[in-house]
């Protein structure tokens, strides 16, 4: 039996797009440096009966990315230094400038927590596909904000961050629009956890940055497991999760991202005499771009 032209010219096409596939992996060379800009813009509205406060918060953070040496299971040595953050933030208390390189700037109590990641020096173990492990340098954080109850909140927040700074690569190559996902967790002090999946979709190869870039587009979804026992309960809603992420081809390291979030939490205390809810939206935007890398 002959085949038609047209379904052999098709079914040839399907082949080639089989094989054309990307292994995306992550290639630190030792003692190379990269420095990031990242600008985030928080603005979160809490309400409850029929009150409403909203907190803004506007920081940028200079980051320098180390690789220390290269390991015999295959990973990279890292090393991650916050070496600036200036900020500004606005509520009903007033406004706090902060700038962590100004000898006479004092946080406030809105960016105490920001003054206390300042200066942070963080390590760990980088695989190719990214899988971190050999944390160091987070107990210094937690000290410094010692009595802060959200302390440890704050530390997992930062974990979560760097995690998806280098998104888990899949063992396998990609086709254009393959996604996979990743979780994380955060604690939600006296409610339980909050879990965090990002689902991940390659795009293929773009310019940007006067280079080549493999492109990750990214979704978020959250949902919240409440502790049996807890004061109070949550849900959460996301009606916008969605970013993007550029990895260098030659170089093998993330160099730029974008994200978008706007969540709403709703949780309710039980007071004893009466419960009471309380909304949280929270509308936030991350942009990180390159500054200046030495090979």
């Amino acid at each position: 039996m002959h085949r038609p032209l047209s379904l052999i010219l098709c079914l040839s096409l399907a082949a080639l797009a089989q094989d054309e596939t990307e292994v995306l992996r992550y290639n630190f060379s030792p003692k190379t440096q990269l420095r990031q800009r990242q600008i985030q813009e928080l603005e979160m509205t809490q309400s409850m009966a029929g009150r409403a406060a909203t907190t803004k918060l506007d920081q940028t953070s200079t980051i320098l990315w180390e690789a220390l040496s290269a390991n015999e299971d295959g990973t990279t040595t890292m090393r991650q230094t916050i070496e600036g953050i200036v900020a500004d933030a606005e509520s009903a208390m007033g406004k706090e400038h902060y700038d962590s390189g100004d000898p006479d700037s004092r946080p406030g109590p809105m960016t105490s927590t920001l003054a206390a990641m300042a200066g942070l020096v963080l390590g760990f173990h980088l695989s190719p596909t990214g899988q971190m492990s050999e944390f160091e340098g987070m107990d210094a954080f937690r000290d410094a904000l010692k009595g802060n109850p959200v302390g440890d909140q704050m530390a997992s927040q930062i974990e979560t961050m760097i995690s998806q700074g280098f998104p888990k690569l899949p063992e396998e190559g990609l086709a254009i629009n393959d996604a996979w996902e990743q979780t994380s967790e955060t604690p939600l002090p006296n409610i339980g956890t909050m879990e965090l999946v990002t689902t991940y979709t390659y795009v293929g190869r773009v310019e940007a940055h006067g280079r080549t870039c493999y492109k990750l587009e990214i979704s978020f979804d959250a949902t919240i497991e409440n502790a049996p026992g807890a004061m109070a309960s949550a849900e959460v809603s996301m009606d916008l999760g969605e970013g993007s992420v550029l990895i260098d081809v030659e170089n093998g390291y993330p160099i730029a991202g974008e994200s978008s979030m706007d969540m709403t939490m709703k949780t309710t205390v039980d007071a004893g005499a009466g419960k009471q809810v309380i909304n949280t939206r929270t509308v936030q935007s991350t942009r990180t771009e390159p500054v200046e890398e030495v090979d």
